[in-house]
């Protein structure tokens, strides 16, 4: 008995994958995720910074950590 799962993956190796192959040899859609790959870390580094410096609290919480 096969589950949804390996179902799933069977399907997308059948008829993703191929698609998903050619399109990568693309070079336009190369360079487009080569792009954010290079972005990516300064995205997540910058989200970390921005709640550090903005917290998501009110400003009238009672909370002591969220109390600026």
């Amino acid at each position: 008995m096969t589950t949804v799962s390996s179902r799933f993956i069977d399907f997308m190796n059948a008829h993703v994958a191929p698609v998903a192959k050619r399109m990568e040899n693309q070079p336009h859609i190369s360079a487009i995720r080569d792009g954010f790959i290079v972005v990516l870390p300064f995205l997540i580094v910058g989200s970390f910074i921005m709640i550090l410096l903005i917290p998501p609290f009110d400003e009238n919480t009672q909370n002591s950590f969220g109390q600026a």
